[in-house]
């Protein structure tokens, strides 16, 4: 099954939730593809939690975290969420990965950077070769800690449905480095995208935690809770997201 994009159309009218339709700029899916993408986000399975099949972009980043609070509207092809739990789950992994990375930096970074100056003073190292082992090196534990904060988010998701913990085995090791190779590729593309967002609306980190502290004392679903029209009509999916979008394959 192709890509299926939906775009952000525009609040409902209590402001609760955010509605998305399918993108306008890219092949309407069929039938047969809104039924099986509906159908793989009202039930959430062991598989569909360890190996995600969507992302959520919000302009030029992507991840592929809990879609909360979904309403399904399959006549009028739409997908509601409840918008602020969309943005507390996944913007608390991306600041659970920041922190990481902050710890990283302090315990092996900054003395790596150190011993990287002593080996170019000495000459052991042109600055070609250092900016290269630099940038492999910071590379890899960003990727790391991403792989790490998308672990805490799947292991409870896990729990909450099937209220055993998370087993790391060699096939989940295998599905998470896929997933998050596939991750990286796709945030690398839309880096590069044009959007019509500007940077200047972007939350600063101090009002991205006091937004994130609004919502965090309400109820927080790690599955998803859905709502769902004509479910006994659909057949099987698989499904990913645009600017403030959701996009499924």
């Amino acid at each position: 099954m192709t890509d299926v994009w939906f775009d952000f159309a525009r609040l409902s009218d209590d402001g609760a939730a955010a509605v998305f339709v399918p993108s306008k700029t890219r092949a309407r899916p069929t039938a047969y593809e809104l039924k099986t993408i509906f159908q793989k986000l009202a039930k959430p399975t062991e598989k569909r939690i360890i190996a995600p099949s969507h992302v959520v972009r919000i302009r030029r980043d992507l991840n592929d975290s809990a879609i909360p609070h979904t309403s399904l509207k399959m006549k009028s092809q739409e997908i509601h969420v409840d918008w602020r739990q969309l943005y507390n789950l996944y913007f608390r992994e991306k600041r659970n990965q920041v922190s990481l990375m902050d710890q990283w930096s302090l315990e092996i970074g900054d003395a790596w950077i150190e011993e990287s100056r002593a080996r170019f003073d000495r000459g052991e190292i042109d600055m070609i070769t250092q900016l290269k082992e630099a940038m492999t090196k910071f590379g890899d534990a960003a990727s790391d800690c991403q792989t790490q904060a998308r672990r805490v988010r799947i292991s409870q998701q896990y729990q909450n449905l099937t209220r055993q913990p998370l087993v790391i085995d060699k096939a989940y090791l295998r599905r998470e480095e896929r997933a998050v190779s596939k991750l990286g590729e796709e945030n690398h593309l839309v880096m590069f995208e044009e959007s019509d967002d500007e940077d200047a609306d972007r939350p600063s980190p101090s009002s991205l935690d006091e937004q994130l502290e609004e919502v965090e004392s309400e109820q927080e679903p790690q599955g998803g809770e859905y709502d769902v029209e004509n479910e006994s009509e659909w057949a099987q999916s698989d499904w990913s997201s645009d600017d403030d979008a959701v996009n499924s394959d």
